[in-house]
């Protein structure tokens, strides 16, 4: 047997050698979870009462004690768990054990003792957070404190004050000494939320061996402290909206109904959700500590009362309901008005009743008195259950522990083998002597506390009865029904009038029996642990009085020292000492104790009808005990727990809806689906991972409050504003009549004049508030330092992402990451170089630093970053031929293709520059996340409202998002694609399809990666919000109603294949063999191609086929009908040079000369040239004729216009690739090589025209001269593509196996998903043909009709807009983008596209609607920042770990989670892996 603490040189004792030996029947837990986490181990040698116990545990405890007192106060109440002090003990404890003196004191008596024993042990360490959980437990009483002296007024002497908390903290020993027999010693007792520790414990002591899973629970740990602690900088200090996104407000934020329905703090929290483990785990503690009875149990009641009951009763107006706020503990008048408390007090602290009588009843929202309602169903129904389904045990197990024969489980016996029991009368002896302190303070104090002596006896014989009931459910179930309600209602009837009573009435009888099963909690814990009883007993004692006094001193001195603690109407606005918490308890004083019951809920009061819960909560679990009884075979029956049910809200206020929608959903996933589907990984993480997330928590947040906090230094911006702020108007009432302040507010945000009257202004409003219409045409461009850090930066993207092209995850570095890079780079030259002007008085003459980096500079550096940021799409042909097709393609010819596929766009560029740059509505909204970035990095800013400056706000972007990626990016890679419906029945097909987000149809789907939001729709912080409109009606009317019509119809043998897949199938199911239909002159073998049958696809990708057709068709008429006027005029204009211009294009005239048209006609010239000599020379090799060069360049020509003007307008470019390829596989079919040379020349040219375009455009918005500009381009260019090229064919030379699935090894990363989705399309248009795909004599001819669809789709809105002419919406629906949506996928997935709508969708309509001056400032910022950070860690992450293939084996890291989502689901199909139908 090894010892608890593995490694440990102490010899195991004989006892615990004789237990483990052969673990029987009888040595199982009853509990599975104990089974899995509790050791049966023990080694009673280990020192226990060390100095160092005494050193750490005592300072942990008075640490904890003062800093949750004094953030008890505050706004937001900090509470820094046990578990930060059980951490950060352990380098403290190995050191002190290192350090310290290995000598005896006082040798010879009794207190003889060693500082140093030897090392640092578990037992010491548990000793030391049972002080530290003293510390961290929250002294109750001190609400008595702040409800007296802070809000009544009032004074309290502090010796009563003192006494008081004393004696509430210590009275609980009593009944814990009194029910330990029952509560501790059984196993079925187990205490869920102390496996945590357990856990814990065993993570930070255990040595243990790594396994297949590739870490240990210590490593694991550290992983997820370091992670948590990262994180929590979000919710806790840049954004903390996130801490309750009720984003079903932002629908409609002057809605009344709609806040109501969404706001997760004041409202219904429809939707709501806290990505904050602190929101998560507040008031219902850890959701991992929970079993999934319990979480049902909770969620069931949760729903019902938030969902079911709370809106009935408001929208009936059930007690005036809509006269108050929907959720809310406040007290009000009849008309809405909050309730002067202070005005119906007499002079002896009891009500005035004829004040009263004036002022008229109290009221309170109709939440606020079903909560209370609850209270009485969760008390008569814990009695009922206790009794029926304990009743039997727990009366067995008090005759037997009077007769000493009771049942013991695996630990309690080595514990009574090991160790003496603490004797009962310990325990009387402190219950005794507190109560007897109880009866001096009532009797001494009686003014002073109001309790009679009478009332201590009967809150003690309350404490008693109901401590055995309610530790019976929270020691089963993690959830312990609280008190509060029926002591508060029983004095509240004996003694009426008298607040402070019911205050010390409600402390004595809730608080005593909730320390009690805090007491009772650790002595299981300590059994788990196996620490001796007494030394566990005396350091409860000791902790507890240690907090006591803190506690005390803390708050007594908090009160003194701030000015107006806890009354908002005198602090400051923006304090954070408003005392959210003591101002329930005060509430609560004042209706049950000040007021009284009887005028609340008896036949004075207006809620009597509440009483009635008393019943039903008797009756419940009657019903369910029945239940068991008809349908024994029905165990779930069972698991049905009414008290936990019915006490499900019992924290409601101030626990928040959001707090419940998390805890939730976080408890449902881990205790039912990791539990149940990974379990091993369950046992061995579960709880290392909730102590993990707890304290890398709370050690941020007190790095933030010691740096930031208290200083006053805060974010300022809508991402910090609270729940109250996004959802103003969620506690407004909603009856007639009702005036309240704020409520409603005013509609209308904007101005209605015409923002665009003046010609200076940008006819873009996007434009208008980004760009600045400066130029300053002195400053340096073509530049020492712009060249060397323009071409390095070109060169190293180039080669990086060339570099990780053919991986399973490709890694594309965007020109973001090298924009901000080079800015200290630059600053750097600026400051070193020298200024020395070398071969002066010649036209070469230069200087190699002519001043500070400027931003022209920088714009040309990162136009040289484009062109190696840029991908060369041509390098898909060198990978088909030789990769895929394995045919020979030399480098020459291979070198030329991608050359002139680049530059051959330069000479469209030039034609249609005029049209697509110079008006001021062809914006290219892209661009303005460029110019945002530009000005954060070089402009002078004064800080704003907000409190930070755009470089600093980027800088915070850059950190975050760069510090987050090592979740999705490493750690914890399941986050790109969160496919939870899969989890629900991961082996069902249907329910794969429907779910999976990578290979089905993603419902439900989302990605909390930046780079599954942006990676191929790009930035959707960038997208205006109409085409944001338009791909998401696309994408849901081909994802959701299409697709699924198809497939479940059947439609082109649908069912037989993958539901979404862009992969090439024989007819049944299996994937075609290319290679073996080509024959020696490398075009399709006729003969082999009959015997192996036409090739077949998903009908998700013939559709995505079928709307590329309609896109086309769709553009050409849309741009005619819509824009087709504004180009003719503007081709017009360009002749006769009288086109109207926006201000940008005016001052580009002004100040610069245009680049002449022969300088692109020139580039397009020598291209056509090179192309028409490769179609001859190497005309084996490419298999283009020269007339297929040609009519590339027509469609180019053609094209370019129209999907520029889409392009500019709405950041969307319809591709050309289908139709290129479906023009040539016509007229030169089965040639496969020419097919993709023709896409590339016909499809690419035009991309590159329309990125030359934009790069135009930006330099227009930064005002670099146009000569320049285009210098850079061409040169940038030419580097990249010799990069791109070079690289290319240096890995398919260095790799073997490249991109061969069949033949790489297992784990490889070199699979080349994006070059295998352009191989299948070359088999189907270029191989086989569209004849044979969608002509005659293929299967999927109707397809054809799309082209038609797309045709009369604009024709359609054009009409619409002439026949409706005020309704300006219709013209904002956009066919081609909302047809051509879905271009992309494959290899874009649903989760992609679910992913980035919903940013988009944020940011593009309620950012820019309601937070326009935010928007203005950061928008475009944030998208640079988040570019920026992912790269980096992208890098990084490559360079570190995964290069050297260092990966963590987990299933957060094991996929999506949806195994069968690819599998076909017709009759007879077999495929590898799936289930036969």
């Amino acid at each position: 047997m090894a010892a608890t603490v593995k490694g440990s040189t102490v010899k195991p004792s004989t006892a615990a050698m004789e237990i483990e030996e052969g673990v029987d029947e009888l040595d199982r837990c009853a509990v599975e979870e104990v089974e899995l986490t509790v050791p049966k181990t023990d080694d009673p040698t280990l020192p226990v009462l060390t100095f160092r116990m005494w050193v750490l545990g005592l300072g942990a405890c008075i640490i904890l004690s003062f800093i949750n007192q004094f953030f008890w106060y505050r706004r937001m109440p900090l509470s820094i768990t046990g578990i930060s002090a059980q951490i950060a003990v352990v380098p403290l404890g190995h050191l002190m054990a290192r350090v310290l003196p290995n000598k005896k004191y006082l040798e010879g008596s009794r207190w003889e003792f060693n500082m140093n024993p030897g090392p640092f042990n578990v037992k010491e360490h548990v000793m030391i957070t049972i002080f530290a959980n003293s510390g961290a437990g929250t002294v109750y009483a001190t609400h008595i404190l702040s409800a007296i002296k802070l809000y009544y007024k009032r004074s309290l002497p502090f010796l009563p004050a003192f006494l008081i908390m004393i004696t509430t903290q210590f009275l609980g020993f009593g009944w814990a000494g009194l029910f330990r027999k029952h509560l501790v010693e059984p196993g079925e007792m187990w205490w869920p939320s102390n496996l945590v520790q357990v856990s814990l414990f065993s993570a930070l002591h255990e040595k243990e061996k790594k396994k297949k899973g590739g870490m240990t629970r210590i490593q694991f740990f550290l992983i997820v402290l370091v992670t948590s602690f990262a994180y929590y900088i979000l919710p806790g200090y840049l954004f903390t909206m996130i801490t309750s996104i009720s984003w079903v407000c932002w629908l409609s934020p002057k809605s009344v109904l709609v806040n109501q329905l969404g706001s997760g703090e004041q409202g219904l929290g429809i939707g709501a959700v806290g990505i904050d483990w602190a929101t998560i785990s507040s008031y219902l503690g850890s959701p991992l500590a929970s079993p999934i009875f319990a979480t049902i149990n909770v969620t069931v009641g949760f729903v019902v009362v938030v969902y079911v009951v709370t809106p009935i009763c408001y929208w009936l107006n059930l007690y005036n309901a809509k006269t108050y706020p929907i959720f809310s503990s406040g007290l009000f008048m009849g008309n809405g008005s909050s309730y002067d408390v202070l005005s119906i007090i007499d002079n002896k602290f009891h009500l005035d009743r004829d004040i009263y009588a004036k002022t008229g009843p109290i009221q309170m929202s109709t939440f606020f008195a079903v909560t209370y309602g609850l209270g009485f169903a969760t008390l008569s129904a814990t009695m009922v259950h206790v009794l029926l389904f304990h009743g039997i045990d727990l009366w067995k197990q008090t005759r037997g522990a009077f007769k000493r024969n009771k049942k013991m489980d695996i630990h309690t016996r080595i514990m009574k083998k090991n160790y003496k029991e603490v004797p009962m009368w310990w325990f009387l002896v402190i219950l005794v002597i507190n109560i007897a302190v109880i009866v001096f303070i009532s009797v001494y104090y009686n003014a002073t506390v109001q309790l009679p002596w009478w009332g201590v006896l009967l809150a003690c014989a309350i404490a008693v009865v109901f401590t055995p009931l309610i530790g019976v459910i929270d020691a089963t179930t993690n959830q312990a029904p609280g008190l509060n309600v029926i002591t508060e209602y029983v004095i509240g009837y004996i003694y009426p009038e008298r607040p402070v009573a019911n205050m010390c009435f409600k402390v004595y009888g809730y608080i005593s029996m909730t320390q009690a099963l805090t007491f009772i909690q650790d002595f299981k814990l300590g059994l788990y642990m196996k620490i001796p009883p007494r030394s566990m007993y005396m350091a409860q004692v000791l902790g507890t009085l240690v907090a006591v006094i803190v506690y005390t001193g803390t708050a007594w001195w908090l009160m003194a020292e701030i000015p107006h603690l806890c009354d908002k109407s005198l602090l400051p606005p923006d304090s954070e000492w408003t005392c959210p918490m003591d101002r329930v308890f005060f509430d609560a004083s004042v209706i049950w104790g000040l007021v009284g019951p009887r005028r609340m809920f008896g036949d004075l009061g207006e809620y009597s009808n509440i009483n009635w819960f008393f019943l039903l909560g008797a009756i419940a679990p009657f019903l369910v005990w029945l239940a068991t009884k008809a349908f024994p075979a029905q165990k779930w029956i069972s698991n049905i727990h009414f008290p936990v049910i019915l006490g499900a809200t019992a924290m409601m206020p101030p626990a928040m809806v959001v707090n419940f929608t998390s805890w939730c959903i976080v408890a449902f996933i881990f205790g039912h689906f990791v539990f149940k589907y990974k379990r091993e990984w369950w046992k061995k993480y579960n709880y290392v991972l909730s102590g993990g997330l707890d304290a890398g928590t709370a050690f941020m947040t007190i790095l933030v409050f010691l740096a930031l906090g208290r200083k006053g230094i805060g974010l300022v911006w809508w991402g910090n504003a609270d729940d109250s702020t996004n959802c103003s108007l969620a506690s407004c009432p909603t009856a007639k009549g009702v005036i309240m302040n704020g409520c409603p507010i005013r509609s209308g945000l904007e101005s209605e004049s015409d923002p665009y009257a003046d010609d200076e202004i940008s006819i873009v409003p996007q434009v208008e508030l980004t760009v600045p219409k400066t130029d300053d045409p002195t400053a340096p461009t073509v530049t020492f330092r712009m060249w060397v850090l323009g071409i390095a930066a070109c060169v190293l993207l180039s080669f990086v992402n060339q570099f990780f092209w053919y991986r399973t995850n490709p890694l594309t570095i965007s020109s973001v990451s090298a924009q901000i890079a080079v800015v200290p780079i630059g600053h750097l030259m600026a400051k070193v170089l020298p200024t020395r002007r070398f071969f002066q008085g010649t036209r070469w003459s230069f200087t190699m630093n002519p001043g500070p980096f400027s931003t022209k500079e920088h714009v040309l550096i990162t136009v040289f970053a484009n062109s190696g940021s840029g991908a060369v799409y041509a390098s898909h042909i060198l990978s088909a031929v030789k990769l895929f097709y394995k045919r020979r393609l030399d480098f020459f010819p291979a070198l030329l293709i991608m050359i002139t596929t680049q530059v051959l766009g330069f000479g469209w560029a030039g034609l249609y520059r005029k049209h697509l740059v110079e008006p001021g509505e062809m914006w290219w909204p892209s661009n303005l996340v460029q110019v945002s970035l530009f000005r954060a990095l070089h402009e002078k800013e004064v800080k704003s409202k907000w409190g930070i400056t755009r470089n600093q706000f980027f800088v915070i972007a850059l950190v975050t998002s760069f510090s987050y990626y090592i979740l999705p990016g490493y750690l914890f890679s399941l986050l790109t694609t969160v496919s939870w419906l899969c989890w629900i029945r991961p082996k069902s097909i249907l329910v794969n399809q429907l779910g999976s987000g990578s290979v089905g149809l993603g419902i439900g789907a989302f990605g909390l990666d930046w780079a599954t939001i942006a990676s191929y729709l790009g930035s959707p912080l960038a997208s205006p919000f109409f085409a944001t409109a338009n791909i998401a009606v696309g994408f849901f009317l081909l994802m959701y109603v299409i697709t699924p019509l198809s497939y479940y119809l059947d439609f082109f043998h649908a069912r037989t294949f993958p539901i979404y897949s862009g992969k090439l199938f024989v007819s049944n199911g299996q994937e075609y063999k290319v290679r073996n239909i080509i024959n020696d002159e490398f075009r399709l073998d006729h003969k082999a191609y009959a015997e192996a049958g036409p090739v077949h696809m998903s009908t998700f990708f013939a559709v995505s086929y079928g709307l590329g057709f309609a896109t086309l068709t769709a553009s050409v008429v849309h741009v005619l009908l819509f824009n087709g006027k504004d180009l003719w005029n503007q081709s017009k204009g360009v002749l006769r040079g009288n086109k109207k211009m926006d201000i940008h294009t005016k001052i580009m005239k002004r100040n610069y000369k245009e680049v002449p048209l022969w300088w692109f006609l020139s580039i397009f010239a020598v291209n056509i040239a090179v192309v028409i000599f490769m179609c001859f020379y190497y005309k084996t090799q490419i298999q283009l004729p020269w007339w297929g060069a040609f009519l590339a360049c027509l469609i180019a020509i053609f094209f370019t216009p129209l999907v520029g003007v889409i392009k500019a307008t709405t950041n969307q470019a319809p591709g050309l690739n289908i139709i290129t390829e479906y023009i040539i596989g016509y007229a030169y079919p089965e040639r496969p090589v020419a097919n993709i040379c023709f896409k590339t020349y016909g499809y690419i040219s035009m991309s590159q025209s329309l990125t030359f375009l934009a790069d135009l455009k930006l330099g227009a918005y930064m005002k670099i001269p146009p000569r320049t500009m285009f210098m850079a381009q061409v040169v940038g260019t030419l580097v990249a593509v010799l990069v791109y090229a070079s690289t290319a064919w240096w890995l398919m030379a260095e790799i073997p196996n490249l991109c061969d699935t069949s033949l790489l090894p297992p784990g490889s990363q070199w699979t080349c998903p994006t070059d295998r989705v352009f191989f299948d399309a070359s088999v189907i248009w270029g191989l086989v043909g569209p004849r044979r795909m969608f002509g005659d004599l293929g299967e999927y001819a109707n397809i054809n009709w799309f082209f038609l669809g797309g045709a009369i789709a604009p024709a359609l809105v054009y009409l619409a807009t002439r026949i409706f002419p005020k309704k300006k919406w219709i013209s904002n629906i956009h066919m081609p983008v909302l047809i051509g949506a879905t271009a992309i996928m494959p290899p874009a997935t649903a989760v992609n596209f679910t992913s980035w709508l919903v940013m988009a969708f944020v940011f593009g309509h309620f950012v820019f609607k309601y937070k326009r001056e935010w928007w203005q400032r950061y928008n475009y910022v944030l998208s640079g920042g988040m570019d920026a950070g992912t790269g980096f860690m992208s890098v990084l992450l490559f360079l570190a770990l995964q290069r050297s293939d260092i990966m963590l084996g987990w299933w957060g890291n094991s996929g999506e989670g949806c195994p069968v989502a690819k599998c076909p689901t017709a009759k007879g199909v077999i495929v590898h892996g799936c289930p036969v139908f």
